[in-house]
């Protein structure tokens, strides 16, 4: 069971130095009350696909 008011923010991949790497999932308290967390994701953009991080929304 999380402590109290923290939520599990699952891992994802990010780039980092020219090189994909694994971000490890963790607890995290939300930045107000009733956000909600967004996975990280792969989205089309035009013609390219780019990574659009995790966020609180």
């Amino acid at each position: 069971m999380a402590p109290h008011g923290q939520v599990w923010v699952p891992g994802s991949w990010v780039w980092n130095n020219n090189q994909c790497a694994w971000n490890a999932g963790h607890l995290e308290a939300p930045p107000r009350p009733r956000s909600r967390w967004i996975p990280a994701q792969v989205v089309r953009r035009g013609r390219d696909w780019q990574m659009s991080p995790g966020r609180w929304r």
